[in-house]
């Protein structure tokens, strides 16, 4: 697992969020929310819908999403 993974799901877990339960608060696919947690960036839409994804994430679970952002591959 990456760096930006094993952040999320840390958070996530320390606020006792089922995948499921964040995708849901999100209105997303409990997958978008997986495949940001293991880094399988490629099973992500588009890197600006993602990172879109990745932000609103950071943010349910109280985290900064501008250093998260800086560690999404920008390629």
């Amino acid at each position: 697992m990456c760096e930006l993974g094993e952040k999320l799901r840390e958070a996530r877990e320390r606020r006792g969020l089922s995948l499921g339960e964040a995708a849901r608060q999100l209105a997303l696919k409990a997958e978008v929310l997986e495949a940001l947690e293991e880094c399988r960036f490629e099973r992500l839409p588009e890197p600006a819908l993602a990172r879109g994804y990745l932000r609103r994430y950071a943010l349910l679970l109280g985290l900064d999403p501008g250093p998260l952002l800086a560690l999404y591959p920008s390629a």
